[in-house]
């Protein structure tokens, strides 16, 4: 059996406070290059945050965020962007529909 390998992306105790609300507490997570995961939760729980502190559009309160063994934590947007980070905006859109209800 082979060992797992060192995680390309790693978040360590990573918190996040926007006042005495705790949006994020102590979240921990380690993804696996090649790995696929989801985020899933009810409104408020906090999905929108932890990508925000993963690209740094936003700075944890505290904890780390470790990109392929490097600490990113403090690194602005546009560091991070080099480094291979960066976030898609979900744009709602219509299709034209065609003969059929088909996109055309």
């Amino acid at each position: 059996m082979t060992p797992p390998a060192d995680p390309v992306l790693r978040l360590h105790h990573l918190t996040r406070h926007f006042g005495d609300l705790a949006a994020l507490s102590n979240v921990d997570i380690a993804v696996a290059a090649g790995s696929r995961h989801a985020l899933i939760g009810s409104n408020g729980a906090g999905k929108t945050t932890l990508l925000q502190l993963v690209a740094g559009t936003l700075r944890p309160t505290s904890g780390t965020v470790i990109f392929r063994g490097q600490d990113i934590t403090g690194l602005p947007t546009w560091r991070r962007a080099r480094l291979g980070i960066g976030r898609a905006f979900q744009t709602p859109a219509t299709l034209p529909v065609g003969k059929f209800g088909r996109p055309a």
